[in-house]
Formats: C-alpha cells, sequence, structure tokens
C-alpha cells in the first residue's frame, strides 16, 4: 500500500490484488522506524501511527511463578519516529490513508503471469485479467508472485529452526511498557501488552515439518511442545485452541540472487525477510519508497527503474538478515545454561547501567 501510495502521487495508475476479503484486523505488534518513519511523514500518517503505537520498552525475563529474574531496559527506544503498532492497525491506516484513484480488488489473487515486451498480463482466480507495465510482489514470506516467477519456495525461503504462534491472549497485560518472556530450553512463552489487548505469543525450536493448513495437526504440535510448561504456557495453549484468529509459521529468511525477473519484481518479505520481531515492515516501507522514487526518475525504463532500486535497497537488508540468529538466541537460548548465561549477562549490564 505505501507503493501504491507513492507511485499514484507521481502521477501512476495502480491496481492492488489483495486474496483477503478486507484489510486484516489484529497480528503481531510491527515496527516503523528510521527511514520508514520519514515515508509515513510524507504519506501524512505519522500522527495517526503515533496515536494507535504500543508503549513497550522493555523486555523482561520471568521464572515459572512470573517473577522477573532479567530485564533488558530501553531496548526499544519508543521515540517519535521509532513506533510499535499492531500490524492490523499499521494496515488500517495505510489502506485508509490511499488516494481515492487506486484500485484495490480483494478477495481474489494472482494465478497465472504472462511477460510479454511490453508489459505483463495478469491472470486473477475471477477469471478477470490485468494488462502492467510492472507487477511487484508483495505478497509476504510465501508469495505467490515470487513462486509462478521464480520457482518452488523451497530454492528460496530457509527454515531458521525456530516456529512462532500468536494469539490475543485473553490476559491482562502487568504492564503496558513492558514484554514478559518465560523459558523453557528451547522454547518462550511470551506475552506482549500490545495496546491493552495483550496478545500470546509461542516461540519455539524444532525442525519438523508441519502442514500449515492441518489447524489440528498444529495445535497437536503447539500441546506436543508446550505440554507441561509453566508460567502463563498453558493458558495461551488454551487460548490458541478456542479462536479463530490466529497465527503460525516458521521463522525464516528468503535468499534470493535477483528480485527482479522481467517486468516483475519483489518487496519486502517476498525478498527478503529479514528480522524475527517487526523490523521486516519498516525495511518494506522503506523499499517501496526507494523504489518509487527510481519509477518516477525513469518512468519509460522500467528494467532501469527496478535494475537501481535493487542496487539501492539490498545493501541494506543483508546486515539485517544477519542478525536473524542472533535475535533467536536471544529470545529462545537451547539449554538451560543458555538462559542462565542470558540473564547473568542481563544483569550485569543492568548494573553497569
Amino acid at each position: 500500500m505505501t507503493l501504491a501510495h507513492l507511485l499514484h502521487l507521481n502521477g501512476f495508475q495502480i491496481t492492488l490484488v489483495e486474496i483477503a476479503r478486507g484489510v486484516r484486523p489484529g497480528g503481531n505488534p510491527v515496527d516503523v522506524r528510521g527511514p520508514a518513519a520519514e515515508v509515513a511523514q510524507r504519506l501524512g500518517i505519522l500522527s495517526a501511527l503515533q496515536a494507535a503505537a504500543t508503549r513497550v520498552t522493555t523486555f523482561a525475563f520471568v521464572d515459572k511463578r512470573g517473577k522477573v529474574v532479567a530485564e533488558r531496559r530501553g531496548f526499544f527506544n519508543r521515540s517519535s519516529d521509532d513506533i510499535e503498532i499492531p500490524r492490523g492497525d499499521l494496515a488500517r491506516i495505510l489502506y485508509e490513508s490511499l488516494p481515492t484513484g487506486v484500485e484495490t480488488i480483494f478477495g481474489h489473487r494472482v494465478v497465472a503471469l504472462r511477460q510479454e515486451t511490453r508489459g505483463v498480463t495478469v491472470f486473477l482466480n475471477n477469471d478477470r485479467t490485468l494488462t502492467c507495465d510492472l507487477v511487484v510482489g508483495a505478497d509476504g514470506l510465501h508469495s505467490g508472485i515470487r513462486r509462478l516467477v521464480f520457482g518452488p519456495e523451497a530454492q528460496y525461503v530457509r527454515h531458521l529452526g525456530l516456529y512462532i504462534a500468536t494469539v490475543k491472549a485473553g490476559i491482562p497485560a502487568d504492564s503496558d511498557h513492558v514484554i514478559h518472556v518465560y523459558n523453557e530450553p528451547g522454547k518462550a512463552a511470551i506475552l506482549h501488552p500490545s495496546r491493552g489487548d495483550a496478545v500470546g505469543m509461542l516461540l519455539f525450536r524444532a525442525q519438523k515439518r508441519i502442514d500449515y493448513g492441518d489447524r489440528d495437526a498444529l495445535r497437536q504440535f503447539l500441546r506436543e511442545t508446550y505440554q507441561n510448561m509453566g508460567w502463563q504456557a498453558q493458558n495461551l495453549l488454551r487460548a490458541y485452541d478456542a479462536a479463530d484468529d490466529t497465527y503460525f509459521d516458521t521463522v525464516s529468511s528468503v535468499r534470493i540472487d535477483c528480485w527482479s525477473r522481467g517486468r516483475v519484481t519483489l518487496l519486502g518479505d517476498a525478498a527478503s525477510c529479514v528480522s524475527l520481531f517487526g523490523e521486516g515492515t519498516s525495511s518494506a516501507i522503506a523499499g517501496a519508497a526507494t523504489l518509487a522514487e527510481e519509477l518516477t526518475r525513469s518512468p519509460r525504463d522500467v528494467q532501469r527503474a527496478i535494475a537501481a532500486y535493487e542496487a539501492r535497497h539490498r545493501p541494506l537488508i543483508m546486515p539485517r538478515q544477519r542478525g536473524m540468529r542472533t535475535t533467536g538466541a536471544f529470545i529462545v537460548p537451547s539449554t538451560q545454561m543458555g538462559i542462565i548465561c542470558r540473564n547473568l549477562a542481563l544483569r550485569v549490564l543492568d548494573r553497569l547501567a
């Protein structure tokens, strides 16, 4: 939606195709920071994002009784240009800010693409076709556009050995600025205060492959992994079992040597899934602005524009991808000794601060 807004402002005709039937509510909190906040300012939505932001600043690691045993205060710098916001609120604000000339097709998906010299014919599952100068796949980790143009997901998506399940927790948060985390080796139960409607997260290490479309199998997988785990883990399992609006996926990275083929290019997680805790959103917004700038600079030379976009944006992505394993090790140590050492290090840092 960021790209659509920016391109429309520069005279481009835009059509958005979204598989969901509308703007999806809920979801994990995500970050809008740095260059992404500057883009939000240009779109006129920065104040709306700030109003909907969470107040989280701190990680608190607890024992099975809920007692804080280590903290990482100031982990997030919640300044006016460093915003954490529930994903659904961000999507709503972006959608409501779209100019009226942007066409949005909800509840449908792209099923085929035919590239030609002067454009791309796009085939939708409702038998409608579109003719475009450029197709941008901004459809996430499991991108359908990437699969159609670049090949099977297994060639590009690397499972990092972690899974995440999230659900509205139905549990009151102790504080609006603290994420509480309880660990046992290889797994974490997390309570994020969000904006008063706390989000529960089950983050754990496993190499097992699972069919994401089999909800019963997913629930059984979670029960087997979290059986007998302490603190709030059993409450989060019950909330997940009872809810319809849940999320489950691998923590993965996406590596593609080139983000474009012909008149198709990739953006955001479809091109480069970069972070465990929200930074992918900021990267996607910044990447959308870069792509819009290059297309505006070279509107008659799509190939030049998308090559320039990748040359500018890819160097910013690679260091963030390398940091994903470090973040995973911090939140989910694989051994009891790892948990003890992390907590000890945080207590030392707290005393030195």
